[in-house]
């Protein structure tokens, strides 16, 4: 789902030269008890700020970019970012030729999605999203922050694997500051909770999922669940939390 096998945690522990705040009002939320606090910090420290929210939050109000997109128009947006990116060579070539695949596609298809065109669909001035991929870009390292309200919309599947492709194409993966995978503590995983290794006729019917366990909904991306849905294949779904 993710694109690169983990989900790709901000890493605010470590000093980052910009944070771009996708969707995420953690001065509200201080998502896990402690991002608050950490994204000040950064701030102190002199990190520069990129706010992506349709709201002005207390946040927003931080900024030094805040782009102020129409709601559901997160994944043209991410395109817009590579579209500039790429096409003003300020990707980091060597992260990309080491550690990508399918970078010459990802290019070509990007190419649609210029500043101009994107501004027409998100509503943010063409301007602000060049302004606002070059300062991540040009950051290093850049930590992207990203919050639920990106995945509660039809398009969060491939608006968060995009994401995920901006983090890898600046080579803010895996470095300090960047982006990394967080792993979890050695104790009782979830697959080992629910036994799936009990139920193997209910592990052959997942519809999306990838831990071996009965399905769970945040590892299906919309489109399929809706067919899923809607047609009972390949079993019917009487609810879901």
């Amino acid at each position: 789902m993710h694109t690169c096998g983990f989900y790709p945690v901000a890493d605010l522990h470590n000093p980052t030269g910009l944070i771009l705040s996708w969707a995420s009002n953690v001065l509200s939320t201080s998502e896990e008890g402690q991002i608050a606090s950490l994204t000040l910090d950064q701030l102190k420290n002199g990190a520069k700020l990129v706010v992506v929210d349709p709201r002005r939050t207390a946040l927003a109000d931080r900024a030094d970019v805040w782009l102020q997109l129409r709601p559901g128009t997160a994944q043209a947006l991410a395109l817009g970012f590579l579209h500039v990116i790429i096409e003003e060579s300020l990707y980091d070539k060597e992260f990309v030729e080491q550690h990508t695949y399918g970078f010459e596609d990802l290019a070509q298809h990007v190419k649609s999605y210029s500043p101009e065109t994107v501004a027409e669909i998100t509503w943010v001035p063409a301007d602000l999203i060049r302004k606002a991929a070059r300062l991540y870009a040009a950051a290093k390292p850049a930590a992207l922050q990203w919050g639920n309200a990106i995945e509660h919309d039809i398009h969060a599947f491939d608006a968060t694997r995009s994401l995920v492709c901006l983090m890898a194409i600046t080579g803010n993966l895996e470095v300090p500051g960047g982006n990394i995978h967080a792993h979890d503590p050695k104790i009782m995983g979830l697959a080992d909770f629910v036994r799936a290794d009990l139920i193997p006729d209910k592990r052959k019917e997942m519809i999306g999922a990838f831990h071996g366990i009965i399905p769970r909904l945040m590892t299906v991306a919309p489109a399929f669940f809706r067919k899923v849905v809607l047609e009972g294949v390949p079993y019917p779904v009487r609810g879901y939390y």
